[in-house]
């Protein structure tokens, strides 16, 4: 049996229910469908044999690969409003409000339900259904020559008497048949397909085939459809009529981004000006920094932190040049996710140190000012609070985002 590779969204949602009972609201945190997407994308990439920048654009496997990306991130969007939802629901003992500490040991419990137990399943599922799709492309590519497939059932003793049923079952790869019991055909399943070489068989009757009662969400080709998980799954039978177009829209823009991201991964690895270029698919993170960028000794060495923070997060930072000579020329970093950003390192506690910060990033004309603690024990959201209070206090100046940056987590304040 495959796992996943990290438990990591376990503690993620750890820290999204310390937020909650707080009365934050981060549903909205892209970060949160983010790390869900990718570790399932990471069972993906294990099953198909390629990750999408290594495929060539508009061929059968770039086009499946991005379908399963959406699918993925679809289901992770469902799966996400589920599991808030139950740490929602587990705030409350009736009407008395739970505790800290008894609410934090129920969400470890329902984090450890969605993040541990059923991910096991999700994971191995997207492997299953990203082997059979990269084969049925393989197998499509072949047809004219090699037409049959023959189910394959792995016969031993754990294998299961309805899918030993179908074992050895020849068809025509154009058959409905292979619509609904192309494998897997359940949780954990190991059969498969198995590509005939010549174009000379018998083909297994019907009246031959003891077709076995397959769950429903199972019966389908998972290859053929280029899916991961079928609208079949109770995460989206569950789910309220009002979120199912939100998620939708939600997972959508998550795809889109993640493409336009590769592009542009593309664009600057192929450009001698920029260097460190790094682009992670899974969750449409995307870093680099122009040749000319001025990095000091110190603050420097915080700047690259800050960026790779972002970039694990999902985010796009690059660096960008600040070469020029022009007098009076105020360079800034370079883009967040296509804004100008600024980065101001808070190594203080006095009570101006965060206003401090962000009239820096004003000054430089700044659409998103990045504050970055490199000591996570000097961090208090309440000075952080109050630091972005006083600057407000004393322009008119606003930023479209301000971020901050906690022992390596992208945070984005409201």
């Amino acid at each position: 049996m495959l796992y996943p590779p990290s438990s990591a969204n376990a503690s993620l949602f750890l820290d999204i229910a310390r937020r909650l009972y707080n009365g934050d609201d981060p549903s909205d945190d892209p970060t949160l469908l983010r790390q869900t997407a990718a570790q399932l994308l990471e069972g993906v990439e294990k099953g198909f044999g390629h990750a999408l920048p290594d495929l060539e654009f508009g061929t059968p496997d770039y086009d499946t690969l991005e379908e399963l990306a959406r699918n993925v991130y679809h289901f992770s969007a469902a799966k996400n409003y589920h599991e808030l939802h139950d740490l929602s629901l587990a705030l409350r003992d009736g009407d008395r409000l739970r505790s800290f500490d008894e609410f934090m040991h129920l969400a470890d419990e329902i984090t450890g339900k969605y993040n541990l137990n059923w991910l096991r399943s999700e994971y191995n599922q997207a492997v299953a259904a990203a082997q059979c799709a990269a084969r049925w492309n393989e197998y499509s590519s072949r047809k004219d020559i090699m037409p049959y497939l023959q189910y394959t059932a792995v016969m031993d003793g754990n294998t299961r008497e309805e899918h030993a049923a179908l074992n050895g079952v020849v068809k025509r790869m154009d058959d409905p048949f292979w619509d609904k019991y192309y494998p897997p055909n359940g949780w954990g399943c190991r059969c498969e397909a198995v590509q005939l070489p010549g174009s000379h068989y018998r083909e297994t009757p019907d009246t031959e085939i003891q077709y076995p009662a397959v769950p429903k969400m199972f019966l389908a080709n998972f290859g053929k459809s280029r899916m991961v998980f079928p609208q079949g799954h109770p995460y989206y039978k569950r789910l309220p009529k009002e979120q199912e177009h939100l998620l939708q829209e939600k997972s959508r823009a998550e795809v889109r981004r993640i493409l336009d991201n590769a592009e542009r991964y593309r664009t600057l690895k192929a450009n001698p000006d920029y260097k460190d270029v790094d682009f992670d698919w899974k969750t449409g993170g995307l870093k680099a920094t122009h040749k000319d960028h001025n990095f000091d000794k110190v603050g420097g060495q915080y700047e690259l932190e800050a960026q790779r923070a972002g970039f694990k997060a999902g985010n796009k930072v690059i660096f960008g040049s600040e070469k020029g000579g022009v007098i009076g020329q105020k360079y800034i970093e370079g883009l967040w996710n296509d804004h100008s950003f600024e980065i101001g390192s808070s190594l203080g506690t006095g009570k101006n140190n965060i206003k401090g910060i962000l009239n820096h990033c004003k000054d430089k004309e700044a659409e998103v000012a990045v504050i970055y603690f490199p000591k996570p024990e000097l961090y208090s959201f309440e000075r952080l609070k109050n630091g972005i209070k006083r600057y407000n206090g004393q322009t008119d100046y606003r930023f479209k985002e301000i971020i901050y940056i906690v022992d390596g987590k992208v945070n984005s304040y409201k």
